[in-house]
Formats: structure tokens, C-alpha cells, sequence
């Protein structure tokens, strides 16, 4: 299984348009911390899951999603954004 990162928002977009996508964010000593993200483009609306905790995040917009949430922003700008 190959890991990749992804670098933009708009791979994300591409890779989690219509259905829930598994994706992990790289944190500190090794751990990580687990994502179920979709994004819907007839909406531009985004939904994220946390593996963590079981919750869920509902985003209207980009500019929603980039203000509320800049752990993910960070996470894309820095490589550790992961799809496996």
C-alpha cells in the first residue's frame, strides 16, 4: 500500500468529490489522527469525520472549511495530509 500525500485543496476536492474518503493527518512521534472527508461540488458543501472522537463537521464553503478548520489547511501545507 502506498502512501501519498495530498498537497492542495483542490486534489482533496478531486479525490473526495461525492463519497467519504479515509484520509489520515500526520501529528507528532508517529501518531495520527483519522478523517473520513467528502466534499459534494454540486454544493461545495464539505463533511469531515473524526475518527477520534466520533464526530462530524459540516463546512458550507471553502472559506468556511479554511477558517473554521486550519488544522486541515496546515496539515495540506506542510505534506501531512494522508491517503493510503
Amino acid at each position: 500500500m502506498e502512501i501519498k500525500s495530498i498537497k492542495s485543496l483542490q486534489e482533496l476536492k478531486e479525490y473526495c468529490a461525492n463519497e467519504p474518503k479515509e484520509l489520515y493527518i500526520r501529528l507528532n512521534y508517529g501518531a495520527r489522527s483519522s478523517k473520513d472527508i467528502t466534499y459534494w461540488p454540486e454544493t461545495g458543501n464539505w463533511e469531515i469525520w473524526h475518527g477520534i472522537d466520533d464526530t462530524s463537521q459540516s463546512f458550507e464553503d471553502d472559506k468556511q472549511l479554511e477558517k473554521e478548520y486550519p488544522f486541515l489547511m496546515e496539515a495540506l501545507k506542510t505534506d501531512n495530509l494522508l491517503k493510503y
